[in-house]
C-alpha cells in the first residue's frame, strides 16, 4: 500500500460523524504513514483479541470496578503494555504500531487502546485533556471513572484531579469527575499526530515534520494553520512550487485572515528566492 492510499483511507476513515470514528483503527492508519509497507492486519487482530479478553472476564451486568479490572489485568498484565518512563519523548511512543510492537507508550497511545478495548464492550469512554497529561473517562450503566493509561489504569479520585488543576494553576470547573469535559476523537488523534510533529520538528527532521502535519491537515479538515505550515515545512526542504502552491490555495480560502499577512510574507520570501 502507498502513501497516498492510506491519506485516502485516513480521508475516508474520518469523514463520518465524530462519534462514529473507530478511533485505534484510525491511528493505525496514521502509523502506517510512516512505513506504507507495514501489513496492519496483525495489528487489528491483536486490538480484536486484546478486547475479546475483556469481554471473556466480564459479563453484561457487571460493575464499573469489575470492569476497570478486567482492563487492567488484561491490558498492562496480561498484554505488558506500560507507560515509557525512561524514553517518554521517544517518537515510537505516539506511533501506534510501534507502541503494540514494544508494548510502551505514552498516556495518549495507551489511552487509545484502552478507550478502544472499552468501547468494543459496548461501554462509554472518552479522552480526557488534563494539565498533566492524558486520562480517560469509562462508564458502565450509572457509574463513571477516570483513569490514568500511562500507570496502569490508576484511577484518579477527586482529590487527584484538583491536584492537577491546581498545580498547573488552571482555574477551572473541571477538577471533578463529573466535571471533566470529554474530548472528540479527532482531538484525540491530532493530539497523537501532535507528538510526533514536535518531536520531529525539535530533532530537525523536516520530512517527518512534514508528514506528520500533513496528517493532521486531514484530520482538522484543512485547517488554514497547518495548511501554512505545511508550506514552510515544504519551502524549507526546498519545494518552492509546492509550498507557493500550498500558500496560494490558503489565501483563496475562506476565513483565516488572521494568517494572512504571515503568509504573504513567506510567500514574498519564497518568490525572491525562485528569482
Amino acid at each position: 500500500m502507498d502513501r497516498a492510499t492510506l491519506l485516502q483511507q485516513l480521508r475516508e476513515a474520518i469523514s463520518t460523524r465524530d462519534a462514529d470514528i473507530d478511533l485505534a483503527q484510525t491511528a493505525l492508519l496514521l502509523a502506517a504513514l510512516d512505513d506504507p509497507s507495514v501489513d496492519l492486519v496483525p495489528y487489528r487482530q491483536h486490538l480484536d483479541l486484546l478486547a475479546s479478553d475483556i469481554g471473556v472476564m466480564t459479563r453484561p451486568d457487571s460493575g464499573l470496578m469489575e470492569c476497570i479490572d478486567a482492563l487492567r489485568v488484561v491490558v498492562y498484565t496480561t498484554y505488558g503494555y506500560s507507560g515509557d518512563r525512561r524514553s517518554y519523548d521517544d517518537i515510537q511512543n505516539a506511533n501506534l504500531i510501534r507502541v503494540i510492537d514494544r508494548r510502551c507508550g505514552i498516556p495518549v497511545s495507551l489511552g487509545i487502546i484502552c478507550i478502544h478495548a472499552w468501547r468494543v464492550q459496548g461501554w462509554t469512554a472518552a479522552g480526557i485533556h488534563s494539565p498533566a497529561h492524558f486520562l480517560i473517562q469509562v462508564s458502565t450503566v450509572g457509574e463513571l471513572a477516570i483513569l490514568d493509561p500511562f500507570h496502569q489504569a490508576r484511577q484518579l479520585d477527586e482529590r487527584n484531579l484538583h491536584e492537577r488543576f491546581t498545580a498547573a494553576q488552571e482555574d477551572s470547573t473541571e477538577n471533578t469527575v463529573n466535571g471533566v469535559v470529554p474530548v472528540s476523537n479527532r482531538e484525540i488523534l491530532l493530539r497523537l499526530q501532535n507528538n510526533i510533529r514536535i518531536r520531529a520538528r525539535q530533532r530537525g527532521d523536516t520530512a517527518l515534520a512534514l508528514r506528520t502535519t500533513e496528517s493532521m491537515l486531514v484530520l482538522a479538515k484543512d485547517a488554514p494553520v497547518f495548511r501554512l505550515e505545511i508550506a514552510a515545512l515544504k519551502a524549507k526542504a526546498g519545494e518552492i512550487k509546492a509550498a507557493l502552491s500550498d500558500i496560494e490555495t490558503l489565501l483563496d480560502g475562506h476565513g483565516a485572515e488572521e494568517l494572512h499577512e504571515q503568509a504573504e510574507l513567506l510567500q514574498a520570501t519564497l518568490k525572491g528566492r525562485l528569482n
